[in-house]
């Protein structure tokens, strides 16, 4: 975890969308998105979700299911124990929480302006 750029990366088992079968995967949380890699110096994503307020992460043992309920888009990754599943939902779910804050505060704004007209 990088707290200068509130960033979190490392190696999850990534579930294939198709055959269902697990592989392993450098994945990376930004602020707006969460990325998989091949490898850490692949700079093509295998696969790429941005986060908005339609995302819920469901827990399951060390899996965690990332959707998104608007598109259906769905991204199924496993940890070695739970203390990394933690760790990454954690994040994930403050992630969120801050782009429902700011769509929240935008549209107050919005609003607001609406009302001064």
């Amino acid at each position: 975890y990088d707290t200068e750029t509130d960033q979190i990366s490392g190696w999850l088992e990534k579930q294939s969308k198709y055959m269902r079968q697990w592989r392993e995967r450098f994945v990376v949380l930004r602020t707006d998105s969460i990325r998989t890699y091949k490898t850490e110096q692949q700079i093509e994503e295998t696969q790429h979700m941005a986060l908005d307020e339609h995302i819920r992460v469901i827990i399951d043992s060390f899996c965690f299911e990332i959707r998104n309920e608007r598109t259906n888009e769905c991204l199924v990754l496993r940890a070695s124990n739970d203390a990394t599943t933690d760790r990454w939902c954690a994040l994930l779910d403050r992630r969120v929480c801050a782009i429902m804050d700011k769509q929240q505060q935008k549209s107050k704004q919005s609003d607001d302006n609406e009302v001064e007209i």
